[in-house]
C-alpha cells in the first residue's frame, strides 16, 4: 500500500437525543430481569474521511492531537502473548522505555494489559486483567459470537481496569481523573504524593499482532477537534448492581478530525491520550471495516493493549 490512503468511511456515534438530558446513558453488563440492557441511541455518520498519517508519523505533534506513533522491536514472539508473565515482564517494561523516549516523561507506570487474539482464550478466566480480543470471521453481521472480545464499532473514551495485582471480578476503575488520581495513591505508596505534584498523562498503547492491519483498523480523533463539552457525556458501565463505572461516549461533529495508520506493522506503536493533569482533551477512538477489505480473508485482526501512566517532572 502506498502512502496516503486516506479513506471514506461512516463511523458509530451516541446520537445527540433529548432524553440525555434527563437520563444517563447507561450499558447493563450483565443479565437483569428488571432493567433493559441499555439506553443508547447510536447514530451512524455519513461518510466521513479518515486521513493516513503513514508517512507523516514524525509530523503529529502529540499535546495537540493527543496521539503519536512509537516504534519498538519487541523481544517478544507471537506466540509468547499468551503468557502473562511475559507479557507483564517483558512487553511492559519495553513499552515502559518506549514511553519514556516517545513522551519525554521521567518515569513510566504500566497498570493494564489486553491481550487480544486466539492463543489467550485458554487464559481467560484467570489472567488478572487480560482480554481476549480476535476478531470473529462473523462480527459484525452476527450476534451469535464467541464471548472474546471484538473490536469496538462506538466512538469513545476508554474505561481502565486495574493493576492485575488487585483485579477480581467485581472491581474496575473508570478513566477519569480522580479515578486515575485513586490509582496513584493506591499503586505508589509513599511516593504517590510527589508523583501527583507534577504532570501525569494516561496513555494507551495498542499494536497488532500480526501485520501488516488490514482488519478493523484503529482510528483515533484528533483531540484538539473536539468539544468537551458539547461532544462527550459520561455513560454508566454497570458489572453488577453493585459495580457501576463511567465510560465516556462522544457526540459527532463535522469539525472531528479522524486519522489512522494504515499497513500497521507489529512494531508500530499507537499511542493515545486518555486522562492528562495538564488538562489537555482525551483521543476519541473506534475501529472501522476497512473499505476494500474481503470479509473472508482468514488475515483476522489480533492485538495488545498496554495502558500506562507517563510521569513528568513539570506541573
Amino acid at each position: 500500500m502506498c502512502e496516503g490512503q486516506d479513506v471514506k468511511v461512516t463511523l458509530q456515534y451516541l446520537a445527540r437525543e433529548e432524553l440525555y438530558t434527563r437520563v444517563k446513558p447507561y450499558l447493563l453488563n450483565y443479565m437483569s430481569d428488571t432493567s433493559h440492557h441499555h439506553n443508547l441511541v447510536p447514530y451512524t455518520t455519513p461518510e466521513i474521511s479518515v486521513y493516513d498519517i503513514r508517512g507523516r508519523e514524525d509530523e503529529i505533534d502529540f499535546d495537540q492531537k493527543g496521539f503519536g506513533v512509537a516504534h519498538m522491536h519487541s523481544a517478544m514472539q507471537y506466540e509468547d502473548y499468551c503468557d502473562p508473565k511475559k507479557v507483564e515482564e517483558i512487553y511492559c517494561t519495553e513499552v515502559g522505555a518506549c514511553l519514556i523516549k516517545l513522551l519525554g516523561a521521567s518515569s513510566v507506570q504500566v497498570f493494564d494489559m489486553a491481550v487480544r487474539n486466539h492463543l489467550f482464550r485458554k487464559y481467560e478466566h484467570v489472567a488478572h486483567g487480560l482480554q481476549i480480543r480476535r476478531r470473529d470471521v462473523s462480527f459484525p453481521s452476527s450476534r451469535k459470537i464467541s464471548d472474546r472480545s471484538q473490536p469496538t464499532r462506538q466512538v469513545h473514551i476508554g474505561m481502565a481496569s486495574p493493576p492485575a495485582d488487585t483485579w477480581d471480578t467485581e472491581s474496575r476503575l473508570d478513566s477519569s481523573h480522580d479515578a486515575i488520581v485513586d490509582l496513584i495513591k493506591n499503586t505508589n505508596g509513599d511516593k504517590a504524593e510527589q508523583l501527583l505534584n507534577g504532570r501525569f498523562v494516561y496513555v494507551n498503547v495498542w499494536k497488532p499482532l500480526k501485520g501488516p492491519v488490514y482488519d478493523w483498523p484503529l482510528a483515533l480523533c484528533d483531540a484538539s477537534s473536539t468539544d468537551t463539552v458539547k461532544d462527550l457525556t459520561t455513560m454508566d458501565y454497570v458489572f453488577s448492581e453493585r459495580n457501576v463505572v463511567e465510560n465516556v461516549q462522544v457526540h459527532f461533529s463535522p469539525a472531528h478530525k479522524w486519522y489512522y495508520l494504515s499497513n500497521q506493522e507489529t512494531h508500530e506503536l499507537l499511542v493515545f491520550r486518555q486522562v492528562d493533569s495538564a488538562q489537555k482533551p482525551a483521543v476519541p477512538h473506534t475501529s472501522f471495516p476497512y473499505p476494500t477489505q474481503d470479509p473472508s480473508n482468514p488475515f483476522l485482526r489480533e492485538s495488545i493493549e498496554v495502558r500506562a501512566l507517563a510521569f513528568f517532572d513539570e506541573v
